[in-house]
């Protein structure tokens, strides 16, 4: 012992990483008393009861927790790069059907005949789980058909945006076409932006490192798209174009800051601070 690292005087118990194993290590079997045969039966067993648990969870599903049908004429049913949108009561019940479509999506590319790397199995089962891709897509599509030209959202919505992007990211990696890949990349942007959920960022990462992954292996080829949607800041968003206006009127130049009807926010006293702020402000209807 190193003087300083142990007590030299009195009754001290010494810690356990100091003291003599109690018992002898227990005898591991080697790999040459395992039964690969055996152990590959077992772990089918195992795959199918839980492959039985899934179907049994869905077949207690009632018919509350069924999709929507989609009226003709409903100004909701709008195409999306997995096809018709799917509705539901509420964002919790989509929330449900993705994360089962999810699981189901895991369990086939953990099946015991798949190797143990993740991109491998997921390549491999490709076609038996692009059923259950597809429906995670048209499901998020179905939360919010298009949130590019949003400013803001509510909490239920932006709950419910932030629920999907694990399961659009177990889906997306498996995506081979553009514009379902493009809106992945752009459902995650927004989702950051909306909610600032940040790690949707790094999931739209982590889909693009597995699409360029695939390409490298034979896949079909990705290119990161160049241009992604953002919704421009309002004059609300944008609190220094406020504040030079602010400035160039105590320069005693008799300039007013005239904002549309539409950029008018609720309580802006709180927002500009102080009364006097907001009387420099003329606020008219229109612009013309």
């Amino acid at each position: 012992m190193f003087p300083g690292m142990f007590p030299t005087f009195g009754k001290v118990q010494a810690p356990m990483g100091f003291s003599p194993p109690r018992d002898g290590t227990p005898h591991s079997d080697s790999q040459d008393d395992i039964d690969p045969e055996a152990t590959y039966e077992a772990a089918l067993r195992e795959w199918n009861a839980i492959y039985s648990s899934f179907e049994v969870f869905k077949s207690r599903l009632g018919p509350e927790f069924q999709p929507l049908g989609d009226e003709p004429d409903d100004p909701r049913r709008t195409k999306t790069p997995f096809g018709d949108p799917i509705y539901f009561r509420t964002y919790s019940i989509a929330g449900i059907w993705m994360n089962y479509y999810m699981g189901f999506i895991h369990l086939y590319r953990s099946h015991p005949s798949m190797p143990p790397v993740a991109m491998r199995a997921a390549g491999l089962m490709a076609k038996k789980t692009a059923g259950f891709a597809l429906k995670i897509g048209q499901i998020a599509s179905g939360l919010a058909a298009d949130c590019s030209e949003y400013a803001a959202i509510n909490t239920y919505l932006g709950a419910a945006l932030i629920e999907s992007s694990f399961c659009v990211f177990v889906a997306g990696i498996q995506y081979t076409e553009t514009k379902q890949r493009e809106w992945v990349i752009q459902r995650m942007h927004d989702i950051a932006r909306l909610t600032g959920w940040q790690s949707a960022m790094q999931i739209a990462c982590g889909c693009e490192s597995a699409w360029i992954k695939s390409s490298q292996m034979g896949g079909p080829q990705y290119t990161r798209p160049t241009v992604i949607n953002n919704v421009p800041s309002t004059i609300w968003k944008n609190p220094r174009r406020i504040d030079k206006k602010i400035d160039e009127s105590e320069s005693g130049e008799e300039r007013r800051l005239v904002l549309a009807k539409a950029e008018r926010t609720h309580y802006a006293i709180g927002i500009l601070a102080i009364e006097t702020e907001l009387a420099r402000l003329e606020l008219r209807d229109d612009l013309n």
